[in-house]
Order: structure tokens, then C-alpha cells, then sequence
């Protein structure tokens, strides 16, 4: 693992059967830090769709996205982390208790195809720890193979946000979509019915 879990048993477990073949896969919880925010910019630097002008591709930018400075110069929390083995991490940014989160996820093998049962576990997870009444989750234009793996999990679409995200000198528009938990437990009933 890149960092060290904060408890001996992982928080999820999953049987996810890949292209490559049937993996157990493991989530773990994270306790942010700069080095291990490093460690997990080292590996995601190369990934070109989680980089924009609002998280510029430097470790400071991806670092933002987690931590910010108060007013007193003590750094704040500002998502939470986890860690699916040694093949990605999972994570939550723009929280606001007790009614939604925007959830993002990143495969160092790029490799989504198979996992998608771990991550509406995950987000079993985090609806019944946290309390979320959705959790959401925004994909650029220029990122267009991640649509459907977002919709493969569950998410429905929303809607489109114009030009929303700036990159390569350009404005993007991204689609949004959101999962409710009743939504999730239909999905995950189907599944669990269907054998998969």
C-alpha cells in the first residue's frame, strides 16, 4: 500500500471479477498527510482527465483538494480518503453533512470494468457512515470514456453544466450525476438477486 491504513481490517470487501480475472479487493482508510498526499499525486500525475485549471497538476493542486490552511495556519480537512488495495484510491471532496458529497475514484491500471460492485459498496458505505442524502460525481467532456463507467455503477444523470471546467485553455461543459441511497440498495438488491 502506498500509505499505511488507520485500522487493522479493511471498512469494505469485494469480489470484483475484472478482464484480468476474479480479484478480492480490499478499501482501506487513509489518515491524510502531505507525504501521503504526495505519494498519491506521484501516482495519479499521469492521469490527465483528474487535472484541471481548478486542480492544477502539482502536488500543492491535488493536495488542495483535501487540505486547506485556516485562519490560524493549521491545516483542515477538507475530504476524505481510502485506499482499494494497491490498485487506486477512493475519494470524497465537497461535503456537506447530512446532505451530499462529490465522490470521485481513480485506478492506477485504469482499469474500472469489474470494480464497479467495490465502489457502490463504497458508497454504501459512506451513505450509511456520513449520512449523505446523495452523493454526486461531475465528468468533463474531454474525459467522454468515464461516462459510461459512471452510469455502469448506478449514477443517473442529471443534467450538463455549460463550460464549467477549464482546461487546455478552454472551457469545458461536464455532465453531473447523482445516486440516492434508495437508488443504491435497489441496484445492489438487483445485483445481489442476479448472482453478480
Amino acid at each position: 500500500m502506498i500509505a499505511e491504513a488507520t485500522q487493522a481490517e479493511p471498512i469494505v470487501e469485494v469480489v470484483c471479477k475484472e478482464p484480468e480475472g476474479t480479484f478480492t479487493r480490499q478499501v482501506w482508510p487513509v489518515q491524510l498527510s502531505l507525504d501521503v498526499l504526495r505519494a498519491y499525486y506521484d501516482r495519479l500525475k499521469q492521469f490527465d482527465v483528474v487535472f484541471n485549471d481548478h486542480v492544477p497538476n502539482t502536488p500543492e493542486g491535488f493536495s488542495s483538494i483535501f487540505l486547506s490552511i485556516n485562519g490560524k495556519g493549521e491545516p483542515v480537512a477538507n475530504g476524505l480518503l481510502w485506499q482499494v488495495d494497491d490498485v487506486g484510491i477512493l475519494y470524497l471532496t465537497d461535503m456537506v453533512a447530512d446532505v451530499e458529497a462529490q465522490a470521485h475514484f481513480s485506478f492506477w491500471d485504469r482499469r474500472l470494468r469489474g470494480r464497479e460492485p467495490l465502489i457502490r459498496k463504497m458508497l454504501k458505505y459512506v451513505f450509511q457512515e456520513y449520512g449523505f442524502h446523495r452523493v454526486y460525481t461531475r465528468v468533463a467532456l474531454y474525459a467522454t470514456p468515464l461516462l459510461s463507467g459512471v452510469e455502469r455503477i448506478g449514477f443517473q444523470k442529471e443534467g450538463r453544466m455549460k463550460e464549467c471546467v477549464r482546461k487546455y485553455d478552454q472551457w469545458f461543459d461536464a455532465n453531473l450525476y447523482s445516486i440516492l441511497e434508495h437508488e443504491l440498495d435497489e441496484i445492489m438488491r438487483e445485483e445481489d438477486q442476479n448472482g453478480s
